[in-house]
């Protein structure tokens, strides 16, 4: 019967060290940069390095006034930006869902790629435009 409860122990142990770190290796970057919109700070929004094979779960941060940090485990990346502003009111429902504010190549269908290597960078900067009408 010991022998269980010990197999069980190491087997909890083993499970527990093998989630920690955000779903890798556990060594992540410090990365921190700017995103513009259309020229201007982004004022409110989130940032998201995600694995380009997807074999991972993305790393995210908040962006505010156009200044984000994140911790990212080092690799190659798509980059998607995401914004959105309150959506126009309706009559029954009150306020509308919001509408994004960035064009699709930057987040849906991003084409922004960076290389993450190191203990930390700084100056990952982005600009992206917003949603043609």
């Amino acid at each position: 019967m010991s022998k269980v409860i010990r197999l069980l122990g190491l087997l909890a142990m083993v499970m527990l060290l093998g989630c920690s770190g955000g779903g890798g290796g556990g060594a992540t970057t410090t990365v921190s940069g700017t995103v513009l919109l259309d020229g201007q700070p982004l004022e409110e929004g989130e940032i998201f390095f995600e694995e380009v094979d997807r074999s991972q779960s993305p790393s995210a941060a908040p962006i505010k006034n156009g200044s984000y940090t994140a911790q990212v485990p080092p690799g190659n990346k798509t980059v998607r930006i995401s914004a959105s502003k309150p959506g126009k009111p309706d009559p029954v429902m009150g306020v509308g869902p919001p509408e994004p504010l960035i064009a699709p190549e930057y987040n849906v269908n991003s084409t922004l790629k960076v290389t993450i290597s190191g203990s930390s960078q700084s100056d990952v900067n982005f600009e992206v435009k917003s949603i043609k009408k």
